[in-house]
């Protein structure tokens, strides 16, 4: 019923532009008028019946071709449990492989999202075949994850990238993990984040091709490395670093960010399950209310994220 109750609906579309493709490319054409990047990704999770995994990869290859079509260099971002993960491991591959196929075939650059921690190797060891035998593609990364220093190194080791270097977005995390998994205090994980980012830094320098967005709202880390930025190179993917930020949370930080040239992309959500989507959100880590609640007031007021 909730979907359906238009209130809720209004609430929602401050954070996605619509259920339809449609309605998200017109948000990335608009985007990119305004000279930053998009990167896309329909919604739904925990997929474990092969139909509907088809119908997934079905709407990801129409959204290629569209953004061929349209001329927009919008990037996509998919989730491995949308893709089949839990339901076999074979048919996630499978599924990945084709979009990988086509975004290598159209120009378009793939991302794949971080979920749960159990699913963490699962994920590098798909993301490792990709890259391997289809070209550039990146990773999310999770900072509050007693691993991800460790996941890095492997990740810009030379036996799994074999010459073709990742791009890893970094993030703070947004699931509820236990203490022996991951960081629980809130300045232990941005310290974490700040030091993982920098180590990244620091190893761009002496592997080119490594690609290195950061996920965060946190207006202090963007801060602390816009100058870091370069301004070598026409497209955000040749910058030292660029800024990855959700549609419709901190929009006056992203027009800041906008007028000053930083490279930055928005992260739009679409499609139907949307509500799962929302309520997970809160549910899996229930500070994510406060980082919503913040961007709802007047001027979306939210320092951290």
């Amino acid at each position: 019923m909730v979907p359906r109750f238009g209130p809720a609906r209004r609430a929602v579309r401050r954070f996605m532009p619509g259920e339809r493709l449609s309605e998200a490319l017109d948000a990335a054409a608009q985007i990119e008028e305004g000279g930053a990047g998009v990167v896309l990704s329909h919604l739904g999770e925990d997929l474990d019946d092969p139909d509907g995994v088809e119908e997934v990869v079905q709407e990801y290859l129409h959204a290629l071709e569209r953004i061929a079509g349209e001329g927009l260099e919008v990037e996509i971002s998919v989730k491995l449990s949308q893709l089949g993960l839990s339901l076999d491991p074979e048919i996630c591959r499978a599924a990945l492989g084709r979009l990988a196929e086509n975004a290598a075939r159209t120009g378009a650059y793939l991302w794949i999202d971080m979920e749960r921690s159990c699913d963490v190797d699962a994920t590098l060891e798909l993301f490792g075949g990709i890259l391997r035998g289809h070209g550039p593609a990146g990773v999310c990364l999770q900072a509050y994850l007693h691993r991800t220093p460790q996941d890095i190194d492997r990740l810009l080791d030379a036996r799994f990238h074999r010459g073709t270097p990742p791009g890893i977005r970094l993030v703070k995390g947004a699931y509820q993990e236990p203490p022996e998994v991951a960081l629980q205090d809130r300045s232990a994980i941005d310290g974490r984040f700040e030091e993982l980012a920098r180590r990244l830094l620091v190893r761009r320098a002496d592997l080119p091709g490594l690609r290195l967005a950061l996920g965060t709202h946190d207006e202090h880390l963007i801060q602390q490395f816009r100058g870091d930025v370069s301004t070598v190179g026409a497209s955000p993917r040749d910058q030292a670093v660029e800024f990855h930020l959700l549609y419709g949370i901190r929009t006056d930080l992203q027009s800041d960010l906008m007028r000053s040239e930083t490279p930055l992309r928005i992260f739009i959500n679409y499609g139907a399950a949307w509500y799962p989507w929302y309520v997970r959100r809160l549910a899996e880590r229930p500070a994510n209310l406060l980082l919503l609640a913040r961007a709802l007031l007047p001027g979306g007021a939210d320092a951290k994220g």
